[in-house]
């Protein structure tokens, strides 16, 4: 029986509702702490485009609201944006080598269901976006997910993970290349693309 349990925090000082939630889950290594931002005329009787946003290497679930006023983009756009902790270098795969980092897993089966139970989502309109380690991310969360999201951006994403292989934490989370080099390919985006 999977264990996961929430803290919600109201960020004072706020005319709309920017929270930032806490799951706890077997599948990542500690809790996973998720900015939400909520437009300023959020109605629970309306469902809402849904964006989630995936931060790069390094960095944590506030880079993007350091890039981007995202309550403003949130207020004009009518979307509930979405940003999760990738924990530094999680490369948000299930890891062959690290067993306590199972993003997708966590992602996919624990936070969207979260999320979509617990605001008001449209579940035609759910989209990924990502930097870098995260634009990896959402493209890989799209091909593997299309089902899930109507479509997928990445910014400066790492595409194809050979080309950079060993570098920004990959050999933590996928291996060393040229002892798994088969992780890489199961993984690698640009060998998924003819699932679209």
């Amino acid at each position: 029986m999977r264990s996961i349990f929430f803290i919600v925090i109201m960020l004072s000082g706020l005319a709309v509702g920017q929270e930032v939630i806490s799951l706890n889950s077997r599948n990542v290594p500690h809790s996973d702490s998720t900015l939400i931002y909520i437009p300023a005329c959020y109605d629970k009787s309306l469902k809402y485009p849904t964006v989630f946003l995936l931060h790069g290497y390094e960095g944590n679930h506030r880079q993007w609201s350091g890039i981007s006023d995202l309550q403003n983009l949130s207020d004009k756009y009518n979307f509930v944006v979405v940003c999760p902790n990738g924990f530094y270098d999680s490369w948000y795969i299930n890891s062959p080598i690290r067993k306590n980092y199972r993003f997708s897993d966590f992602f996919i089966h624990e936070l969207l269901p979260f999320i979509k139970n617990n605001y008001s989502v449209d579940e035609d309109n759910i989209f990924i976006s990502g930097l870098s380690m995260g634009g990896f991310g959402a493209i890989s969360f799209f091909l593997n997910h299309q089902d899930i999201f109507k479509s997928a951006g990445s910014t400066s994403g790492v595409l194809n993970i050979k080309t950079f292989a060993n570098k920004w934490g990959m050999d933590k989370s996928f291996g060393i290349y040229e002892s798994s080099p088969q992780d890489y390919s199961k993984f690698n985006v640009l060998e998924k693309l003819d699932t679209l």
